[in-house]
């Protein structure tokens, strides 16, 4: 993807107001920390951002690695929600 790409994305900004909104819904910061690692890659590459396609394989990701991390599909579910409304 180029620089100057127009698909959504979350940014950096977003992404950091989503951690507030997840810790004001119940989200510890060790279930934050998680989620901020799964997306990392994304939101650190040269075109920054969280693509839906990259949003959809973090999420995928979590609910396939449970051993992984403390996220319940509940979790997940917010965490689905509140990303997607960032798109």
């Amino acid at each position: 993807m180029g620089l100057f790409s127009s698909e959504p994305k979350i940014s950096k900004r977003e992404l950091d107001e989503a951690r507030s909104t997840l810790l004001r819904k119940g989200f510890s910061d060790a279930d934050v920390d998680a989620v901020m690692m799964t997306f990392r890659g994304d939101i650190e590459e040269v075109d920054v951002g969280i693509t839906k396609q990259e949003l959809e394989r973090g999420l995928k990701w979590l609910r396939d690695n449970k051993s992984r991390h403390s996220l319940s599909d509940s979790q997940i579910d917010t965490l689905k929600e509140v990303l997607e409304s960032k798109l």
